[in-house]
This record gives structure tokens, sequence and C-alpha cells, in this order.
């Protein structure tokens, strides 16, 4: 073993998480080491929506991502439970991205190494807490080696080098195996042929993604205590079993050819106690996985990556916001966590009123009382459909005017932000709404709408006035931000409607 190798940082992992913050953080003036294993990840079909144009762009690789050519995807077309089947484009014509990610990670990788990322192809054995630091033991083809840093941020998605000694919880009840296979056809009898396809079945449930006009993976999601498998069967024949329980699925490869065997890889949910400690973050999904029903876990990745390097960024540079920044990275990881589960679990209770087998009911049980409502007080989704938010929504067009007053238990408390590429403290609104504090929901600054709401008396003028004092938004999240505010008695309307 060599002497070791000091560095700022060390990312074990190169995918999208572990890129990324690799990246930006030698972009940042960090001297940053990137570990990824010799023989990568599996080969997927994915999904990126379009609201990750705003993140790419702001990461700095929206240029690289759309010149990599990656297939557009208009939407989603999905047949699950008992439905019809029902086929959903993005709305105002946006445009996602089906990617294979290998060609992904051969892309960021490059990016990485452009940046000034010292990139190393290796197996990490270990991971040491150090009076002065981090030790990073691991295996490169030249031999075991190791390197010393202030962090080490854990991008090892499944693996979890650091996420398994102690902080990693799985999801009782959702063992979960992926069987993905390559098929290859000239002419796909498809409703969209950029669409992902969804469809649950008795005992699993099959996911499609295009990469090309003629290639797509499709992948059968299966519990190994539950569904009933081809016991002893070789994995072709295990996967064509599956399959053949779809309905549209397998008629839609009935007539396509298989690019290569089958293979399997896991995917049981799980998240984490805690994401971060002295010296090190969980990032992406080393710090929870989540089924792909959402088709945001991609994303999830990306954000998670940025968010890493802005926290480690802060805490290199100022130890006194050490403590702040870890509490901002660790409240962002579950919430993430908790909004795309409430999603997949709004699926499994659909599914298990529908097929009423083992696999659906012990999902849709545990989806009725699983979810962290107060960590989803924020979940964008949830509260769209929000019977209070809503109502008050309602309210707020009937009015003749408004009288907007403040809440009782609302205050402004400081708490950790980004801004830039640093975790700073700043005013946030608090309430039991939200306890912790909350600056933005839908671009809108809660805390300065909530201050200039009093001065006016109709809302196109408040509207006009907050896009004249801070960055214009859309007034769809204007209205809505305000009806959220007006649900939580964050404000009240003193004037009653007609």
């Amino acid at each position: 073993m060599t002497e070791s190798q000091p560095t700022d940082v060390v990312v074990i992992g190169g995918g999208p998480a572990g890129a990324t913050a690799a990246r930006l953080l030698s972009q940042w003036g960090h001297a940053v080491t990137l570990i990824a294993k010799p023989e990568g990840r599996p080969n997927l079909g994915q999904s990126l929506p379009p609201s990750s144009d705003k993140l790419l762009t702001h990461i700095g690789i929206i240029d690289a991502v759309q010149g990599e050519g990656f297939l557009r995807t208009t939407g989603n077309t999905v047949w699950w439970a008992a439905g019809e089947g029902r086929s959903e484009s993005f709305p105002n014509d946006a445009t996602g991205y089906q990617i294979e990610s290998a060609r992904l990670e051969a892309l960021l990788a490059g990016l990485a190494v452009a940046a000034g990322v010292h990139v190393v192809s290796a197996t990490v054995r270990d991971v040491r807490v150090q009076p002065d630091g981090m030790l990073v033991v691991y295996d490169a083809e030249e031999g075991a080696d190791q390197a010393s840093c202030q962090w080490v941020l854990d991008c090892s998605g499944r693996a979890g080098v650091m996420a398994r000694q102690g902080c990693r919880q799985p999801v009782e009840g959702h063992r979960t195996v992926a069987l993905a296979r390559v098929w290859e056809d000239q002419s796909w009898e498809v409703p969209d042929p950029t669409h992902t396809l969804v469809e649950s079945y008795c005992d699993g449930w099959a996911w499609c993604v295009p990469v090309s006009s003629e290639r797509r993976f499709v992948t059968m999601m299966v519990d190994p205590g539950a569904t009933t498998l081809s016991r002893g069967a070789a994995l072709n024949r295990m996967y064509d079993g599956e399959l053949g329980k779809t309905d549209r699925l397998s008629a839609m490869t009935a007539g396509a050819t298989p690019v290569g065997d089958a293979f399997a890889c896991g995917a049981s949910q799980y998240s984490a106690d805690c994401v971060t400690g002295d010296g090190f973050l969980l990032v992406g999904d080393a710090a929870s996985f989540i089924d792909p029903l959402s088709s945001f876990g991609m994303k999830k990745a990306f954000v998670s990556g940025w968010m890493a390097a802005v926290v480690t960024n802060t805490c290199l540079r100022d130890q006194t916001m050490q403590s702040p920044a870890l509490e901002l990275f660790e409240r962002r990881e579950q919430e993430a966590y908790h909004a795309l589960r409430a999603i997949a679990e709004r699926f499994y209770t659909e599914a298990a009123d529908t097929h009423e087998h083992p696999f659906w009911l012990v999902r849709g049980e545990q989806g009725e009382d699983a979810t962290d409502e107060s960590v989803l007080a924020v979940d964008v989704q949830r509260l769209k459909h929000d019977p209070a938010v809503l109502a008050a929504f309602a309210a707020l067009r009937e009015a003749p005017a408004i009288r907007l007053v403040r809440g009782p238990d609302v205050r402004m408390a400081e708490g950790p932000a980004v801004q830039g590429n640093t975790v700073v403290l700043e005013d946030q609104l608090a309430s039991p709404w939200v306890p912790d504090g909350l600056r933005y929901l839908r671009n809108i600054d809660l805390p300065e709408l909530v201050r200039m709401a009093g001065e006016f008396s109709q809302v196109p003028d408040l509207y006009d006035a907050y896009n004249q004092r801070h960055a214009p938004v859309v007034l769809p999240d204007f209205l809505g931000a305000l009806a959220v505010l007006l649900a939580k008695d964050v404000l009240q309307n003193d004037v009653a409607p007609d």
C-alpha cells in the first residue's frame, strides 16, 4: 500500500450523484478524487422529466446532455390496476429524456475529468475516521491504495459503502428484484413511440423505456417471496414467464428480438436513519431508494449530488456553518424520500384494491400509514390536491377584494438555505405547518410575500408588485402559493366572498 494521497474530498461512486458532486466541487476550487468501480453498474433505461431542464441548466450540463442525442419523450402511457389505460403528455408540449444509463455515466465522467477531478477505477474496501479527517482504502489495478481527505461523499448507490454501516434501513415488505432485458424492433406498435410504458399485473409490475426508435428496455419488478416465479429456471425463462403475465407489454414484444440475455439487479426499497455525519454524506441512492414509479429517481440523484456539493463546499470554507449545512442536507434528503414514497404508495393502494395478491396487499397496507405527514408538509404534488388548498383557492377567486393579515402563530425565523454554492442563514417562514421554516414554495419567496400581502386589496396588484420587486414568477405558481398560505393559516383574508 502506498502512502496516503491527500485530497479535500473523496467521492465514492461515478453515477449521476457522484459525478455531479465531484465536478461541481472541483469547479469551485477543491481537490477531488472520484473512485468508481471498474465494472460499473447495470446498463438500464431510465427517464428524466421535463422539469429536469432547469436543474441541468443550473448545474451546467444542459448543453452536454442535449448534445448527447438522447431520445426526447413527450409523456407516459400507463395501464394500472383496473384502469383502461391512460396516455398522459407532459404539459405545454414539454419533453423529457429517455436515457441509457451507461451513456449518461460516460458523459458525466468525461465532464468531471474535464473539470479537474482525479478519477480512479477501484473498489473501496474501507472508510476510516482519523483524528485529522477521513481515510479511504481501496483496491486499484495497481494494487491497494488509500486517500486521506476532509470529506467523503458516499454516492455508491445500492452498494452503500458507508450507508450499510448502521445507517440504512430496509422498507419492510418491499423486497424487489428487477428482471430486465433489451428488445429491438423496426416498428413498435405502441400509442406513442417516445412514451415510458407502465403496466401492473397480478403479482408484479413492468415498465418499458425506449432509448431509440428501435431499442427498448423492458423491466419486470418482482418480489422473490411473493411473486410466483419459475423456480430453478434459467434467468431468460424466468423473465419470459413474468413478461407473459402482462397483457400490453407481452403483446408489444411478441414480434421483437431480444438483445442479449436477461439480467437481474436488486431493487428493494430502503431509507437511512441519518444521511450525514462527521466528515461524510450519504448521497443519492446511497441514502434512499424508491420504486421508479414516479420517474423522478434520476432527477433525485442529480439534485442530491448538487446539494451535497453545496453543503461540502460550505463545510470546507466555513466551519461555523457546518451544523446548519448538514441540517439542511438531512432535511432535504428526508423530504425527497418521503415525497417519492408517497407517490409510489398511491400506486400500491390502487393496485392492491384490484389484484388482491400478497405482492400488492403488503405494499397497499403500508401505504395507508407509512408516510410521515410532517415531513411532507411542503410536498407540492400533495398540496395541489389538498382539499383545504383547493377550497382556499376557490375562496380567493370569489372574494371581491383581499385584506390579508398574518396568522397568529406565524413568525420569521433564521434558518439554513442555499445561496449560490454555499449554505447561509436567512429569514424563513415558520408556523405550525412548517415548524422548521421554509423560504420558497414553487420559487415564491414566502417571507416576502407575507410581508407584502397586507399592502394590497386586489390579487392582481399584489402579483404585479411582487414581480416588480423580485424575480418574476408565473401567475399559477403565485396563486397556488397564496392559496397554500391561506389554507395553512399563514395568511387570513378578512374580506369574505360575496
